[in-house]
């Protein structure tokens, strides 16, 4: 579960500055990066859930601080954050913001794609699963496995 959040958050995250930048006419630029200092501000993606059916992506974020370590310190109440495709709108803690014809656009053309993407990927796992493909794993497994299901 911990990949998917993070797939979803890249692709959330692409989708949001896609139409940021669409807005703005800009063409996107490599970032130039520099070594951070921590503790450093960071975002938490507790849980993140999809509703196909209805066309909602809904996230809960804590902000908080990430040290060097990977250890995250929450410095604020968690936040929903959902986005209806249908609708058009984003929700935060009940306050409702309409995207701009142009976001709407590039919302719903990308995240309409990423549905896709992961509806297809589900499929597709469920036919290897189905299909007996894999290597069983056994009760003994190492942390390192167990961590990362």
């Amino acid at each position: 579960m911990k990949l998917l959040t993070r797939l979803l958050l890249i692709v959330l995250l692409a989708v949001f500055t896609a139409a940021g930048q669409e807005q703005a006419g800009q063409e996107s630029e490599v970032p130039q990066h520099k070594t951070p200092t921590f503790p450093i501000e960071a975002i938490h993606i507790q849980d993140v859930k999809i509703d196909f059916k209805e066309g909602y992506i809904t996230w809960i974020v804590t902000t908080g601080m990430a040290e060097a370590s990977g250890k995250f310190r929450g410095t604020a109440p968690p936040k929903s954050y959902s986005v209806s495709i249908r609708d058009r709108i984003m929700r935060v803690d009940g306050e409702k913001r309409r995207f701009s014809e142009q976001e709407q656009i590039v919302v719903a053309s990308q995240v309409s794609s990423f549905f896709e993407g992961l509806k297809r990927y589900a499929v597709s796992s469920t036919i290897w699963w189905q299909d007996g493909n894999g290597e069983p794993v056994r009760r003994s497994v190492s942390k390192e496995t167990t961590a990362e299901e």
